[in-house]
């Protein structure tokens, strides 16, 4: 029904983008007719809103990848750490003796 609504924020935000676009190209012909300058701006409202608040979101969302990224990598750190004061310990015990 809505295809935009499953779509990336990517997407999405590009589609209101040509919406605006579309929307700002319409006002030399609507320019002579007052009655659609109320509705011109409320549209002009609605989709200014609906960009900002996706390049919000997909800014989320990139930085929610770039926290995955460094948590793994942090886990992945620490088991190689774990693995080499492991060793250490051995080694360590090894001389000891």
């Amino acid at each position: 029904m809505f295809p935009l609504a499953s779509s990336p924020p990517g997407l999405r935000t590009v589609s209101l983008i040509q919406e605006q676009g579309l929307h700002l190209l319409d006002f030399p012909f609507f320019r002579e007719q007052p009655e659609y300058a109320a509705l011109g701006y409320e549209v002009s409202a609605f989709l200014d809103l609906a960009i900002g608040m996706l390049f919000l979101v997909a800014a989320l969302l990139r930085q929610q990848d770039d926290v995955e990224r460094v948590n793994d990598d942090l886990k992945l750190e620490m088991e190689e750490r774990k693995n080499i004061e492991r060793l250490s310990r051995e080694r360590e015990a090894l001389f000891e003796k």
